[in-house]
C-alpha cells in the first residue's frame, strides 16, 4: 500500500523536506527513481525532444552498471540525486547501515539531493541525512510500478496533478513502458518546470 498524494501531516512533521516545486513558476516537476537502466536513453530522448528537464534519483549500483546512461543524464542538465546504493527500506534498516548505503552511493557519484527508497526513513536516519543532503520527496505517486493498476487509473491519478506537484515515475524494467505512456500524457497535458 502507498499514498497517491503525500499526506499533509507529513509535510508539517518534516518541513525541511522538499515535497513540491515550491511555487517556482507554477509548473509541475517530473522525477524518476531507481535508474539508470536500459530504458534511460528513451526517457531522455522524449524529455529532450520537448526540452524538459527532470530529476533523477539514482541507485549507486545502477550507476555502476549503466555509467553511459548516467553520463547522458548529467550531460542533459537534469537534476541528479541519490536513492542509495541499494534500494533499502529505511524502516527495515538500522541507522548506520542506512547511512553507509548512502555513503557508498556517494563514492560512486556526488549529489546534493537524496530521496529515500519507498519514501521511508526513521527519525534518526532523517536527522542524520538532513544534515548532509537536501531530502526530496514527491507529492504524487503515479504508481507506474504497480501492475494491478489500469491505464484508466493512471490517467485518473495524473488528472489530480496540480501546478506545483512533483510527480514520481520510475526508470526501471517493471515500470517501462507504462511510464513512457504516462510521460507522454504529462507532457501533452501539463506545463513542466524546467
Amino acid at each position: 500500500m502507498y499514498f497517491i498524494r503525500s499526506p499533509k501531516i507529513l509535510k508539517k512533521l518534516f518541513p525541511d523536506i522538499i515535497w513540491d516545486s515550491c511555487g517556482q513558476d507554477k509548473r509541475l516537476r517530473i522525477s524518476f527513481d531507481d535508474g539508470p537502466s536500459i530504458h534511460t536513453k528513451e526517457i531522455l530522448s522524449l524529455l529532450d525532444h520537448f526540452e524538459i528537464k527532470a530529476s533523477f534519483f539514482c541507485l549507486g549500483s545502477q550507476v555502476k552498471k549503466f555509467s553511459e546512461q548516467f553520463q547522458m543524464i548529467k550531460d542533459g542538465g537534469h537534476l541528479i540525486g541519490h536513492h542509495g546504493y541499494a534500494h533499502l527500506d529505511g524502516w527495515r534498516t538500522g541507522r548506520d547501515e542506512y547511512l553507509q548505503n548512502l555513503l557508498l552511493s556517494e563514492s560512486v557519484y556526488s549529489a546534493d539531493y537524496f530521496r529515500p527508497p519507498y519514501g521511508r526513513m526513521t527519525w534518526p536516519q532523517y536527522r542524520l541525512i538532513k544534515s548532509q543532503k537536501l531530502i526530496v520527496m514527491w507529492s504524487i505517486m503515479l504508481g507506474d510500478f504497480d501492475q494491478r493498476i489500469s491505464q484508466h487509473e493512471y490517467m485518473s491519478r495524473l488528472r489530480r496533478a496540480g501546478s506545483e506537484d512533483i510527480l514520481l515515475l520510475h526508470d526501471n524494467e517493471a515500470s517501462y513502458p507504462k511510464n513512457m505512456t504516462l510521460l507522454s500524457s504529462i507532457i501533452a497535458n501539463h506545463k513542466i518546470l524546467n
